[in-house]
């Protein structure tokens, strides 16, 4: 569930796997709730068990891990932290938290408190009664109880257009992406949007794709869909090259990543 200030969902799959090339579009926290994940990065390997929870930072990419329990599932809830709010967060309480450490990757073992305001944040983004105070509320909660472990998201900075180009086609993948209806969108022309994509050593054609792959893999992880049905979410008319083109990209068929009981292709 996408909203203005943050983003959540619930990964689940039995089926073990691994996803390379994972760069963090924002700021994430995500709490294990049944099985192992494993991040792997330049110089961090690292386990988090049932129970735990991790912080990986807007940026920041990553190998991924993950292993389901024994005859059971690998599940998750995943919370990410818009520019926005992280910049609201510092305005109301950084001073107060100027020595807590900057995320980057981190460990947490949950507390009964944080457990409790991480679900509170994730269904006020699923209530469609919920406000936009209360729900901006809840994950400023998590924040400052991060704050107070002594884990602080810095804030993000400047916005690349390579960035910026790929959250725009994230919010309706499955449009008909052309660089010049990108560059409408940011009111420039597209040789203007060519040149700005080309100085963050980036191409309009290598975000789509993983603008749309991205998209499908959390709605291969987190929904019941038919494989066709995010195909066509995702851009694709052809079930087939869908397919292809996230096994290149995943090195595994879409169709491995089924939620308990999801549908079949």
């Amino acid at each position: 569930m996408t909203w203005s200030d943050a983003t959540t969902c619930q990964i689940s799959t039995r089926a073990a796997h691994r996803v390379g090339r994972m760069t963090m579009r924002e700021h994430l926290f995500g709490w294990v709730q049944s099985g192992r994940k494993t991040l792997i990065g330049p110089h961090v390997h690292q386990h988090y068990e049932a129970g735990q929870a991790f912080i990986l930072a807007h940026g920041t990419q990553w190998d991924v891990v993950n292993e389901p329990a024994p005859g059971g599932l690998y599940r998750a809830l995943i919370l990410q932290f818009s520019a926005p709010l992280i910049e609201r967060f510092h305005a109301l309480y950084g001073a107060q938290f100027a020595a807590a450490r900057p995320a980057g990757c981190a460990r947490l073992d949950l507390t009964p408190a944080m457990r409790a305001a991480v679900q509170r944040a994730a269904d006020g983004l699923l209530e469609a009664d919920c406000s936009a105070a209360l729900r901006t509320h809840r994950l400023l909660e998590v924040l400052l109880l991060l704050a107070e472990g002594g884990v602080v998201y810095a804030p993000s900075g400047a916005v690349g257009w390579d960035q910026r180009a790929g959250r725009l086609i994230a919010q309706r993948p499955q449009a008909d992406w052309t660089l010049d209806l990108l560059a409408q969108s940011f009111h420039t022309s597209a040789s203007t949007l060519r040149r700005r994509l080309a100085a963050c050593d980036a191409a309009f054609s290598d975000i789509l794709r993983e603008a749309r792959m991205e998209t499908a893999l959390v709605l291969l992880q987190s929904t019941q869909l038919a494989v066709g049905d995010i195909a066509a979410r995702c851009g694709y008319q052809s079930h087939s090259r869908f397919s292809a083109a996230f096994r290149q990209r995943f090195g595994f068929a879409p169709k491995q990543l089924r939620p308990a009981g999801g549908a079949a292709d």
